[in-house]
């Protein structure tokens, strides 16, 4: 994606002809990742939308005696989490849930997309994953949930334009992480791993999302960006969407967009000290429990 990114930055002209579709995600600008070599707030935005929550799944057998519920987690004694990456938005919202509940585990990155995730769950080389509520509907819920194997714990709550934390009315099935923290502490969440969560899940809101390169003509901007939200709002488009990956589309306001923009370039330097710290220690294979 970065790569992506760059080429429209670099590499295409302002004409209209020649746009971006898929997510936008600040985070990797704001740590100066590798291969960003772009700025997100100079990109011409035409339309942008957020989709489903990640849905986090655990093998039944990683508790002795089995999972038969989603605090039954805290029993487990060798969580290995495999993962794509450290900077993937997976592994973001997954390292600091378990981190948050004080569970040891091993973060194992390096599998290549999230087939090879699930594979790597399904034959027990690992035992807890997160997975896209279109991967889980399509994959994980006719083969690990369908046999036994796994169940779901929780899902990541979705946060609404004013950035509060809401019910995702796409996973009625499924408790939210919040939730079942609630239900094992008995407390809020609070604390470095708790901002972090915070940070990615104000990022993670504009998963389908248009966007031109910078100083895009104008008028070849307008005629898409009006076209992308008639569409958004098409009841015979979102049900179809519904029928075939298992989720919906829901609008982004263009203050919102705004916003989202401003907070790649303007940011807090104690959070992306500790955000390049907590993914340095991502990729590493072993973690411990922080006393």
């Amino acid at each position: 994606m970065e790569c992506q990114n760059s080429i429209i930055f670099e590499k295409a002209k302002p004409d209209g002809l020649t746009v971006q579709y898929g997510p936008v995600f600040a985070f990797n600008q704001i740590i100066s990742a590798p291969g960003v070599r772009f700025k997100i707030e100079k990109f011409t935005f035409i339309g942008g939308a957020v989709s489903a929550p990640r849905i986090m799944v655990m093998r039944k057998d990683a508790v002795p005696g089995g999972a038969k519920k989603s605090a039954d987690i805290m029993k487990a004694t060798s969580l290995k989490l495999v993962a794509v990456r450290p900077t993937v938005i997976l592994s973001l919202y997954s390292r600091p849930a378990l981190d948050m509940l004080g569970i040891k585990y091993r973060h194992i990155p390096g599998h290549r997309g999230g087939g090879k995730v699930r594979a790597a769950v399904q034959s027990g080389f690992g035992n807890i994953a997160t997975h896209g509520l279109s991967g889980y509907r399509a994959s994980v819920e006719q083969t690990q949930i369908k046999d036994g194997t796994s169940m779901p714990l929780w899902y990541y709550p979705p946060k609404n334009e004013p950035g509060q934390f809401v019910k995702s009315k796409l996973t009625p099935d499924f408790p939210s992480y919040l939730g079942v923290y609630k239900e094992i502490t008995g407390k809020e969440p609070s604390g470095p791993h708790w901002k972090f969560f915070n940070l990615v899940a104000e990022l993670d809101q504009l998963h389908s999302a248009i966007w031109g390169p910078p100083n895009m003509n104008k008028e070849a901007a307008a005629a898409p960006s009006k076209g992308y939200y008639v569409l958004h709002e098409d009841k015979a488009f979102l049900d179809k969407s519904m029928r075939i990956i298992g989720s919906e589309y829901e609008i982004r306001s263009r203050e919102f967009t705004n916003k989202y923009f401003d907070k790649s370039v303007n940011n807090d330097p104690a959070m992306v000290k500790y955000a390049k710290a907590y993914l340095a220690d991502g990729a590493k294979t072993l973690k411990k429990k922080k006393k």
